[in-house]
C-alpha cells in the first residue's frame, strides 16, 4: 500500500504534534485508564507498597516518552490503517492519539514516587502493618500502670481478691495491690481492623493514635484478663 510523500509528511505532523502535546498523560490516563492504573500500581508494589494500594493516595508524577522515529510511527500507522493513494480521509489528531495509545510499547514510561514509603504507610496503615504496631506498643506493665493511675480497676475485682488472702472486702478501698498476667482477650486482627481506620479517618498517624489511644482502646473497648494480687500488704 502506498501514499505520497505529501500525504506522509501531513501525517507525521500530525504524530509530532500528537507526541509533544502536553494534553498526551491526560489524555492517556482517560482513553487507558486500567493500563494506566496497572503501570503505577506495579511500580508501587515493586517499591514496598501494599497490593491493594489505591493509587489516587500516593503522590506520583506519571510521564511518557516517545521512543520511536515519527516516519516509523507513519510507516507503521499506514500499514496498519490500510491507507493508499485512493484515501480521501484526512487522518486526524484523535485518531493518531487513539493510535498511538493502543501501542504504549513505542513509548517510554516514566513513574516517579513522591511519598516516601515509610511516612505513607504511618498514614494509610494496612491491617497487617497496624497489627504489629500494636504488638510493639502494647506493654502489659504499662498498661497496668495507666489502670492503677486512671483508676479503672473495678472494685469488684479487688474485693474478690481481698477475700481471697483474707482481708475484709470493706477494706478493699484502701488496700495496695498489683496487677498481674494482663492479657488481650479480644484478637489483634480485629483491633488492627479498627484503628487503622480510625487512623485514615482521623487524619494523624499510627505512632501518634497509638501513644495517645491504645491503653484507654484497650481498657474500655475490649476485653481483656489479669489478675488482681494483694497479698503484699502492710497493717491495715
Amino acid at each position: 500500500m502506498n501514499i505520497s510523500q505529501v500525504d506522509k509528511e501531513a501525517i507525521q505532523g500530525v504524530f509530532e504534534d500528537v507526541l509533544k502535546s502536553d494534553e498526551l498523560v491526560p489524555h492517556f490516563k482517560i482513553a487507558q485508564p486500567d493500563i494506566y492504573e496497572g503501570m503505577v500500581k506495579e511500580a508501587l508494589t515493586s517499591s514496598g507498597f501494599p497490593s491493594d494500594v489505591d493509587i489516587k493516595l500516593v503522590s506520583h508524577d506519571f510521564k511518557l516518552f516517545n521512543r520511536k522515529d515519527e516516519g516509523e510511527w507513519v510507516e507503521q500507522y499506514v500499514i496498519e490503517q490500510g491507507l493508499d493513494e485512493e484515501s480521501t480521509t484526512e487522518v486526524g489528531h484523535d485518531d493518531v492519539e487513539n493510535y498511538v495509545f493502543d501501542h504504549i510499547e513505542n513509548l517510554n514510561v516514566q513513574i516517579t514516587i513522591k511519598d516516601e514509603l515509610s511516612e505513607w504507610i504511618e498514614r494509610n496503615p494496612t491491617i497487617e502493618y497496624m497489627g504489629k504496631e500494636i504488638e510493639s506498643h502494647f506493654n502489659p506493665i504499662e498498661m497496668a500502670s495507666f489502670m492503677k493511675r486512671n483508676k479503672y480497676t473495678a472494685l469488684q475485682e479487688k474485693e474478690k481478691a481481698c477475700i481471697e488472702v483474707g482481708i475484709p472486702k470493706e477494706e478493699a478501698k484502701k488496700v495496695d495491690y498489683e496487677i498481674k498476667n494482663m492479657r488481650i482477650k479480644t484478637s489483634i486482627e480485629a483491633l488492627a481492623e479498627i484503628y487503622a481506620d480510625e487512623v485514615k479517618n482521623s487524619n494523624t498517624t499510627v505512632q501518634v493514635y497509638l501513644d495517645n489511644n491504645l491503653y484507654e482502646n484497650l481498657v474500655t473497648e475490649v476485653d481483656y484478663e489479669l489478675e488482681i494480687d494483694v497479698s503484699e500488704q502492710e497493717e491495715l
